[in-house]
C-alpha cells in the first residue's frame, strides 16, 4: 500500500452499509498510513465529505475529531439509497483515503415495510418478515462477491459496527475500549461550590487514570473552545502542594479544539516573593498542567494567560507559575501552545524529584513545536537540569526574562524568533546544543523603577557546559554582547552570522565577550564566517583567559572604535587570521598568530595627525597631495597623542591584575595606549567602568598613585607623489626623496626636516 487509507475499525474493509435515516448509530473508522499501519499517533481537527456518486453531489460536510487514529462520527443527513464516496481531510491537509477508495453503501429505509407488515401479520410473523428485508437488493449484489468464509466474518453495519453475532460484537467493543478513550471536558461541569474550573479538568483527568487503570492504553481530554476557562491559584498552596492539574498516567493527550483559553489567576509577585525555593531553584507553585513522571504525554493547541504585568523583576530563589511543566518525563510532545503575562515559564521541562513530585527520574525526548511565550516574570520556555535530547522548532519568545534557557544534554533549536526579552535571548548551559538559524535581538533589562540592567541585556550567553554550536543567526540591537562566554566553557562556535548593532550603549563594548579567570579558562573557541556591523565605539570582541581562541574569515566594520579585536596576554593560543576588518587586532597573546586581516583603519588628512589614538597598521591618506609630497602615511607604533588630563591622573595597580582604578577617568577612552610609572610594557584600556580600568595586559608591580601619562604614538610617511625637482628649501618628512640636474641627475633623500642641509646626496 503506497497512500493513506481509510479501513473499517472491525474487520479492516474499505466500505460500509448503512440504512437511510438513521442519525444515531456511530461510525468507528480508523486512519491508516502509506504501509496499512494504524496511525495511532494522529489525532485533532478534520473535515468529514460524502459524496453521492450517482447524483454527483456532496450530501454531508461536518467537522469531526480524530483520536489516536480513529474518527468516529455520525450521518445527521438523510442520504439517497445510491453508493457514495467518503473522504476525510486533516487540518495539515493530508486526506483518507488518498486514492478515493472507500465507499458508503445506503440501504433503503424500512419505515414503509414494517408499516405494511404490521398492518397485515401477526406480530411474530412481522418481526420475522422484517429480519428478512433488512438487507437490500442493493446489499447484497454487494455479498454475493464475497466468498463463503469471508460472509461469515464480514462487517454488515445495517445498524452501524454490526457483527455476525452478539458475542462477536461484544467481543469487538472489549477491544475498542481497551485501545483508547476520550472525553471532552464539558462532559465534566463545575459542581456546588466550585468557583473555577480546574477541579472538573482534574476529574476529568482522574476519571482518564481509572480508565487506564481499567486496562485503557492511552486517553485523550479534548477542550472545545466554547468558553473562557479559569483555574484560581490557592492561597494556600506550597511547593510542595501547588496548585495544579497533575497527569499521573502514561499516554494522556490534552487537545484543545480552537485555541480554548485558560486563565491563570490569583497567584502574586510579592506570594512568588515570599517563598525561598533554594533546593530546586524555582520549582513550580502554580501549574494548569504538570505532568509527573510519565511517558507519552501529549497536549496541543491551548492558549494560557496570566497576571504578570509591567518589569518587575524576577527573585531567582522564587519558585515559577508554569503554564504546563513536565517532571521526569519520557517521550514529551508539546504543539501550538501560546503563553502570555505568566509568573513563571510557558512551556518548564525537568527531572521529576519525590520531595516535590514522584521518584526522580530524568526528563527525555522533549519535542517542542509552534509555542508562542510573551511577556513572562522568567524565561519563556524553560529546560533545566536533568533533561536530555530536546528539539525545538518554530519557537517565538518575546518581552521574558530569557527568551529560552536550556541546561540539557542534547538540543536542537531550529527558525525561532527572540525579541524583546530582558536578560537574554538564549541562555545555554547545558552540552552537545545546536542552533540553526534564528533571530536574537533586542535585549534590554529595564528593571522595576526604570533603570537599566548594565549586567543584562544580552543575544546569546553560555553560562556553563560545552559543545554549542550557533549557525546562521541575526544577532541585532541588543544592549550588550551579541555572544558572552563565562568562565569555565569549552568548545563554542558561532559561524555565518549577521551580527548587527550590539553593545553600543553597554559599558562593556565587545560584541563577542570571552572571558575566563585564572582558575576557570575558556577553551576552543571558533568565530568564523560572520559579519560584523559594530556601531559607535564597540568592537567585535575580546578574549581574556582563554586558550585557544580563533578568529577567522570575518568581515566587519567597526564605525568608532579603536581596534577590531583585542586578545589579551592572558590568553593562549589565539588565532586571527583572514578576516577582513576596517580596524587592527590587538594580538598581546605571546604565542598568538595574527596576520591578513585585510582592512585596516583608513583615514584622510591633508597633514599627517598630532592628535586621537592610532593603531599599528592604520592608514593616513593625502586627498590633496603635492608633487615630491606625502600621499599615504602609517602608524608604526600605537599610541594616544597628547596629554592625560594635564598630569594629574593616577592608579592604583595589583601586581598579575590587569585591572586597576584610577583617581580620575577624566581624558580616559577605551582604546587608547597608556603608560603607567614604574610599570613595565604600554597597556591599552579595553573598558572603563567609572574609576575601574581593565587594561590588555596585566601590570607587574603593585603601587598606589602611579602617574599615568599616554604613550605617544609614531606615523611615518609610507609613500611619496613622485620626486622633488629641487632641494633648496628643507626637507617635509624625513625619506623624502628628491631628483636634479636635468641630464646629470643627482638624487637625495632626506634625512631631517630642519634646514637644506638635511638633504644627503645617494646617487648621482
Amino acid at each position: 500500500m503506497e497512500v493513506n487509507s481509510l479501513k473499517t475499525k472491525n474487520n479492516y474493509h474499505n466500505y460500509v452499509v448503512i440504512k437511510q435515516f438513521d442519525n444515531a448509530s456511530p461510525i468507528e473508522l480508523i486512519l491508516c498510513g502509506p504501509d496499512g499501519t494504524h496511525m495511532k499517533n494522529t489525532s485533532g481537527e478534520c473535515t468529514v465529505t460524502l459524496l453521492d456518486t450517482v447524483d454527483n453531489q456532496i450530501r454531508q460536510k461536518s467537522n469531526e475529531m480524530v483520536i489516536g487514529g480513529v474518527l468516529t462520527f455520525k450521518v445527521t443527513n438523510a442520504l439517497k439509497s445510491n453508493k457514495h464516496n467518503l473522504e476525510v481531510t486533516m487540518k495539515d491537509g493530508s486526506k483518507f483515503p488518498s486514492d478515493s477508495k472507500f465507499d458508503v453503501l445506503v440501504s433503503k429505509t424500512h419505515d414503509e415495510t414494517e408499516l405494511n407488515i404490521i398492518n397485515s401479520m401477526t406480530y411474530d410473523d412481522a418481526v420475522k418478515k422484517l429480519a428478512e428485508s433488512v438487507v437490500t437488493d442493493y446489499v447484497d449484489s454487494q455479498f454475493n462477491k464475497l466468498s463463503s468464509e469471508e460472509q461469515q466474518y464480514a462487517e454488515v453495519i445495517i445498524a452501524r459496527q454490526g457483527m455476525p453475532n452478539l458475542l462477536e460484537r461484544i467481543k469487538k467493543i472489549d477491544k475498542n475500549i481497551n485501545e483508547a478513550i476520550g472525553v471532552k471536558v464539558s462532559d465534566f461541569p463545575r459542581i456546588a461550590g466550585e468557583i473555577d474550573d480546574l477541579p472538573r479538568f482534574q476529574r476529568a483527568i482522574d476519571f482518564l487514570e481509572e480508565e487506564i487503570n481499567k486496562g485503557v492504553k492511552s486517553g485523550t481530554l479534548i477542550i472545545p473552545n466554547v468558553q473562557e476557562y479559569e483555574f484560581v491559584f490557592k492561597t494556600n498552596s506550597t511547593i510542595q502542594n501547588p496548585t495544579r492539574v497533575s497527569i499521573r498516567k502514561d499516554k494522556i493527550s490534552i487537545i484543545g479544539t480552537g485555541m480554548p483559553v485558560i486563565r491563570m489567576t490569583g497567584l502574586t509577585h510579592e506570594y512568588l516573593n515570599s517563598i525561598d525555593d533554594f533546593a530546586s531553584s524555582g520549582r513550580d507553585i502554580f501549574s494548569a498542567f504538570s505532568f509527573l513522571g510519565v511517558s507519552d504525554p501529549f497536549i496541543e493547541g491551548v492558549v494560557f494567560i496570566g497576571e504578570h504585568t509591567g518589569n518587575k523583576d524576577f527573585r531567582y530563589q522564587s519558585p515559577r507559575a508554569i503554564a504546563v511543566s513536565f517532571k521526569g518525563c519520557k517521550n514529551i510532545h508539546v504543539n501550538k501552545i501560546s503563553g502570555f503575562n505568566i509568573l513563571g515559564n510557558v512551556i518548564n521541562v525537568v527531572n521529576s524529584n519525590i520531595t516535590y513530585d514522584v521518584p526522580f527520574s530524568l526528563s527525555e525526548n522533549v519535542y517542542i513545536t509552534n509555542v508562542l511565550a510573551e511577556n513572562c516574570l522568567e524565561n519563556g520556555v524553560n529546560i533545566m537540569g536533568g533533561v536530555k535530547n530536546v528539539f525545538i522548532n518554530n519557537l517565538i519568545s518575546k518581552g521574558n526574562v530569557n527568551g529560552l534557557e536550556s541546561a540539557s544534554d542534547g538540543l536542537v533549536l531550529n527558525g525561532s524568533l527572540f525579541i524583546a526579552n530582558r536578560s537574554a535571548a538564549l541562555a545555554l548551559s547545558g552540552k552537545n546544543q545546536v542552533v540553526n538559524g534564528g533571530v536574537f535581538s533586542g535585549s534590554k533589562y529595564l528593571k522595576s523603577d526604570g533603570s537599566i540592567d548594565a549586567n543584562k541585556g544580552y543575544g546569546i550567553i553560555v553560562t556553563g557546559g560545552e559543545g554549542v554550536t550557533v549557525t546562521n543567526a541575526i544577532i541585532k540591537d541588543n544592549y550588550s554582547n551579541a555572544l558572552m562566554i563565562y568562565p569555565g566553557v569549552s568548545k563554542v562556535s558561532l559561524t555565518n552570522s549577521d551580527i548587527q548593532n550590539n553593545a553600543t550603549e553597554a559599558v562593556n563594548k565587545n560584541v563577542i565577550y570571552i572571558s575566563g579567570t585564572s582558575t576557570k579558562r575558556i577553551k576552543d573557541i571558533t568565530i568564523s564566517g560572520n559579519r560584523f556591523d559594530c556601531k559607535g565605539l564597540s568592537n567585535a570582541g575580546i578574549a581574556a583567559y582563554a586558550d585557544n581562541v580563533s578568529f577567522f574569515n570575518n568581515e566587519g566594520v567597526m564605525e568608532s572604535a579603536s581596534a577590531a579585536l583585542a586578545m589579551l596576554n592572558s590568553c593562549t593560543g589565539s588565532k586571527v587570521v583572514n578576516n577582513k576588518f576596517n580596524k587592527s587586532v590587538a594580538m598581546a597573546d605571546e604565542t598568538g598568530e595574527v596576520y591578513n586581516n585585510g582592512m585596516y583603519r583608513t583615514t584622510e588628512s591633508k597633514t599627517v595627525p598630532t592628535t586621537g589614538t592610532w593603531n599599528l597598521g592604520d592608514i593616513i591618506l593625502n586627498p590633496t597631495p603635492t608633487v615630491g609630497g606625502w600621499v599615504e602615511a602609517r602608524c608604526v607604533q600605537g599610541g594616544t597623542f597628547g596629554i592625560l588630563n594635564g598630569g594629574g591622573t593616577f592608579a592604583s595597580t595589583t601586581a598579575g591584575s590587569n585591572v586597576i582604578t584610577v583617581n580620575t577617568n577624566s581624558g580616559l577612552s577605551v582604546g587608547q595606549y597608556i603608560n603607567i610609572q614604574n610599570i613595565n610594557g604600554v597597556k591599552k584600556i579595553v573598558s572603563i567602568n567609572d574609576k575601574t580600568i581593565i587594561l590588555d595586559n596585566t601590570v607587574d608591580v603593585t603601587t598606589s598613585s602611579a602617574y599615568l601619562s599616554y604613550r605617544t604614538p609614531i606615523i611615518q610617511i609610507s609613500r611619496q607623489n613622485g620626486v622633488m625637482g629641487a632641494v633648496l628649501s628643507a626637507p617635509s618628512f624625513i625619506g623624502q626623496v628628491a631628483v636634479t640636474g636635468g641630464s646629470a641627475p643627482k638624487t637625495y633623500m632626506a634625512v631631517g626636516t630642519s634646514s637644506t642641509s638635511d638633504w644627503q646626496q645617494i646617487g648621482g
